[in-house]
């Protein structure tokens, strides 16, 4: 028992890692040079990035099948209020001195914005994607 939960324990902090690392590429991909950024602004890009990442997929995970489009975005109004609530502690975190500190992480400047949001709608927009050409050939 100790070493199955040993091995999902390592196999949990690998995808935590492997995830870390796709958000980086992605954002480096779009143009922000997190190496040229403090260290706490690119925390807080990547930070947000894995957040708003989480924060989308959830929609797609809904269904295996059926897209967003056919199950409807507030369709499920707890999860459109968690995921609103999680916006706004993100927000909260982010913009509030004494627990940005926590967190290690400073204010996302306007204009990285919307490097955060296209990293982080990008596993939404790739599920959505896979399951609509499913759907078709399904067909």
């Amino acid at each position: 028992m100790d070493r199955e939960r040993a091995h999902i324990a390592s196999e949990i902090r690998e995808s935590r890692s492997w995830h870390s690392l796709a958000i980086r590429n992605v954002i480096s991909k779009l143009g922000s040079d997190l190496s040229a950024l403090r260290e706490e602004e690119a925390r807080s890009l990547v930070f947000a990035s894995i957040i708003l990442f989480e924060l989308t997929f959830v929609f797609s995970c809904r269904s295996q099948s059926q897209t967003i489009l056919s199950l409807g975005l507030t369709s499920n109004k707890y999860l459109v209020a968690a995921v609103l609530s999680q916006l706004m502690l993100l927000l909260l975190i982010l913009y509030t001195p004494s627990i940005a500190s926590l967190f290690e992480v400073s204010p996302i400047a306007f204009g990285n914005w919307s490097t955060v949001i296209a990293a982080g709608i990008s596993g939404f927009i790739f599920a959505e994607t896979t399951k609509a050409i499913a759907g078709r050939l399904r067909r």
